[in-house]
């Protein structure tokens, strides 16, 4: 459910359909794998898996390519010459736990970044992430993962509830006790959550 998350969250909150785009995605775990199948499916023209060893970037994409149809998929290993393959992507995704802790640094610096692109960090705080903060500083749609996590989770419900007749999940209901939970974690003005 989670590639369907960050694909609904996206439509929902920043009106992004992968179709026919360009991105870019930072990681080669679990998060990058749903979400790098989910955008192939979605027909996005070009993805890029960035990760600090390609290798496993490129065993994704191995994994992943029977899937990807015309979509062209490829990775490179992240660092100073990925600026150009970020600043042209229309949509760049954060799938790494950069972020999570304290004095986490933004896993993409500002200047590769610009108006008119949709930064999402798979992460989610109380507190915008360095990423998110980052993105919007330079004009960019950000987006935390608070909305990919209720997404994939209100999915998850209706895929259980499917013989049951029960409708559709209540995101907004969701979403106000997700983010209720994130406040309650830690104290105002603390910038650990």
């Amino acid at each position: 459910t989670d590639g369907r998350g960050i694909v609904d969250s996206l439509a929902a909150e920043a009106g992004f359909d992968p179709a026919g785009r360009s991105i870019a995605i930072v990681g080669a775990g679990g998060a990058a794998s749903a979400a790098l199948v989910s955008f192939a499916l979605g027909k996005a023209e070009h993805i890029v898996m960035l990760n600090r060893s390609v290798e496993p970037a490129e065993e994704l994409i191995e994994r992943v390519q029977s899937f990807a149809r015309e979509t062209v998929l490829e990775s490179a290993e992240m660092g100073d010459d990925c600026g150009e393959i970020v600043r042209e992507a229309d949509l760049v995704v954060n799938a790494t736990p950069l972020g999570m802790n304290p004095g986490d640094k933004s896993p993409v610096p500002a200047e590769w970044l610009h108006s008119g692109q949709v930064v999402v960090d798979m992460v989610y705080r109380a507190q915008p992430t360095p990423l998110v903060q980052t993105a919007r500083s330079v004009g960019a749609t950000a987006l935390d993962g608070l909305g990919m996590l209720v997404e994939q989770g209100a999915v998850a419900l209706e895929i259980w509830w499917s013989d049951e007749s029960c409708g559709s999940a209540p995101r907004d209901v969701m979403r106000r006790a997700a983010e209720d939970a994130l406040r309650s974690l830690v104290p105002v003005g603390d910038d650990r959550a």
